[in-house]
């Protein structure tokens, strides 16, 4: 009988507050190759500044063997406390069947967004089991996925330097601006000669 191949996104870092897409299928030993071509691995920032998911991985559990017969479907869940988590496909909160009769398509996978919400190293949980017809889940396997998220440089704050210009001394003010010489002898010889001319101006 085939084996049950649970295959896991290989992430080892993520960014803080960035969303990703984490996978994991569950693929018979035909179609383990077709699975891990089309499971998410990693994030590249885009030249449009968009966070676009990058496939293709090495990570893989053998796990047990099911007995479809019993079950109503394979289910997988995805848990962690520091992490924001919401499913990306609709098929990724429902129980799934594996086909047996498909070579390369005898698969099902799960999708979801995961958004790291605090720095550190943090560990993705996930859980697989089968549920049968009452809802009863039977555990498949149980793994960790130890995920160090890294916190993005923070951009260097735009400082700007002020230069604070101390204006020239303006040295003609009134208070220190100097009279030219003679300028006194002037105005007091002015001052004469209007007297003069008013008494002149009477006499006659």
């Amino acid at each position: 009988m085939a084996h049950e191949n649970l295959l896991v996104s290989n992430y080892h870092n993520m960014y803080l507050n960035e969303r990703n897409l984490f996978g994991t299928s569950i693929a018979l030993d035909d179609s383990v190759k077709e699975a891990l071509n089309d499971l998410p691995t990693g994030n590249v920032i885009t030249t449009n500044g968009e966070n676009t998911p990058t496939y293709g991985n090495i990570s893989k559990v053998v796990i047990s063997s099911t007995n479809e017969s019993m079950s109503v479907g394979t289910r997988v869940d995805l848990t962690g406390q520091s992490f924001e988590i919401n499913p990306a496909t609709i098929l990724t909160s429902q129980a799934q069947n594996i086909p047996h009769n498909n070579p390369g398509q005898n698969l099902a996978k799960w999708r979801w967004w995961v958004i790291p919400r605090e720095k550190g190293s943090h560990t993705l949980f996930i859980d697989a089991y089968t549920v049968d017809e009452k809802g009863n889940r039977m555990p498949i396997n149980s793994t960790k996925r130890e995920i160090g998220v890294i916190l993005t440089p923070a951009p260097a704050e735009n400082v700007t330097t002020t230069t604070t210009t101390v204006p020239a001394r303006n040295y003609t003010t009134a208070a220190t601006k100097k009279m030219t010489p003679g300028f006194e002898s002037i105005f007091a010889l002015t001052g004469l000669l209007a007297v003069a001319y008013l008494v002149l101006g009477r006499k006659s």
